[in-house]
């Protein structure tokens, strides 16, 4: 196995740019979990678009071939979500969504 290869230097523009574009993919385990937890797509995508960045976890997915980036933020309803994604050219690939606490700490 060689080095991780280098991640994006503007990951947040990017997140942006392919959400607002509409380049958004659901992995298997993305899409099922989105399913099962009742998340709505639009949510999602608010969350790319307006949500933080949680560079504390930014981590190497060997399955993935690439870095995971995770974006916090909150929906429509009021209710905190976690959208962690992955730059696959060209679309942004959805690895997980999931409700957390919006006090939660980021790290």
């Amino acid at each position: 196995m060689g080095p991780e290869p280098a991640k994006c230097p503007d990951v947040l523009q990017e997140i942006r740019r392919r959400a607002k574009t509409g380049k958004i993919v659901f992995s298997i385990h993305g899409g099922d979990q989105r399913r099962f937890r009742g998340i709505d797509y639009g949510d999602v995508k608010r969350v790319l678009m307006k949500g933080q960045r949680e560079e504390e976890r930014d981590r190497y997915e060997e399955k993935h071939h690439g870095w995971s980036y995770a974006m916090k933020g909150e929906t429509v309803d009021g209710e905190w979500l976690r959208v962690v994604v992955v730059l696959r050219d060209p679309v942004l690939l959805i690895v997980t969504a999931y409700y957390v606490e919006g006090n939660e700490q980021c790290g």
